[in-house]
């Protein structure tokens, strides 16, 4: 990939790196001034931080690829989140010990940028290793503005079709359509799924319209349920 000359030379920076996409593995081997190379060193795997946003329990749960050629063997992994920026500063919010790779961070403020980072130390305490680090956006579903039944017609005595104007805005996964004969207990007669488009239709075949009265509702339910 490249060479340092100088014995004293034992910094490099690699500007073609790519570790913030992956795990990047490096290694190193010595030369003299014949030109002999020595047996090629251990390889030093990166770090390589990813996420899974949850935003129905308001959490992200981080995964990490391990690290475990560190110092006098791996101890652990600490944790750290800011909601400033990628530069931080950051906060330790939390550790696991070494094996364990993931990580769930909870209680996040609705749509909110948070950037996180792993750190792996060693058993002495005297030597780190860093992830990439990643930005997350706490999404939270879209609530609708509004939900309403525009009209209920009796077409026969076994029919009565619905028009309902919904919010096509709102992160909404299915809506449930809800029937009473006293406007008080209301049981779920349908499910429609969500579509970008209102009014949204629906027939309810099992009533006696020549006998009873019947109330209705719709209730949005979102992508969290």
């Amino acid at each position: 990939m490249d060479t340092v000359f100088g014995i004293n030379n034992t910094d490099y920076n690699y500007l073609l790196s790519i570790a913030d996409i992956m795990s990047e593995g490096y290694f190193l081997a010595a030369f003299d001034t014949c030109g002999n190379i020595s047996p090629l060193g251990t390889v030093f795997k990166t770090i390589y931080l990813t996420s899974k946003s949850d935003i129905c329990n308001r959490s992200v749960i981080l995964n990490w690829t391990p690290y475990t050629t560190i110092g006098s063997g791996l101890e652990g992994y600490r944790i750290y989140q800011s909601s400033l920026n990628q530069a931080g500063p950051y906060t330790l919010i939390g550790g696991v010990p070494a094996g364990t790779v993931t990580f769930t961070a909870a209680n996040l403020a609705p749509n909110t940028n948070y950037y996180y980072k792993i750190e792996a130390y060693d058993l002495s305490g005297t030597r780190t290793a860093s992830s990439n680090r990643m930005v997350f956006y706490s999404a939270t579903p879209i609530p609708p503005v509004f939900s309403y039944l525009r009209k209920a017609s009796v077409l026969d005595p076994n029919r009565v079709n619905l028009s309902c104007h919904v919010d096509v805005a709102a992160s909404t996964l299915n809506y449930k359509i809800m029937r009473s004969t006293d406007n008080l207990k209301f049981v779920k007669v349908g499910t429609i799924p969500a579509k970008a488009v209102t009014p949204i239709l629906y027939s309810d075949t099992k009533v006696l319209t020549d006998q009873y009265s019947y109330y209705y509702k719709i209730i949005n339910v979102d992508s969290c349920g």
